[in-house]
């Protein structure tokens, strides 16, 4: 008889085991939420004088201006006048 609770013991001692490492392993941190402006493309390219650009990517509301690089080495244009397109 006793033989036959210690078996039925240690199969509740590994059942117990198991859904316990089950309930740990489901426990893991939520994901951290991606912040980072990830620019996915643009264009057209080239692009007329005057023309508009499209910009794609994720959280490009965060953008205040874009600065492209001029005719000359070391010249640069700024870009603040952004339209956000849903």
């Amino acid at each position: 008889m006793q033989t036959n609770n210690n078996k039925w013991f240690s199969h509740l001692i590994i059942l117990i085991l198991i859904i316990s490492g089950g309930i740990y392993t489901g426990c893991e941190n939520e994901e951290e939420i991606d912040s980072s402006i990830i620019l996915k493309a643009f264009g057209p390219s080239p692009a007329l004088r005057g023309g508009e650009l499209r910009f794609i990517g994720s959280n490009l509301d965060k953008v205040t201006a874009v600065v492209f690089q001029g005719l000359t080495p070391g010249e640069t244009v700024e870009v603040s006048e952004i339209e956000v397109v849903n």
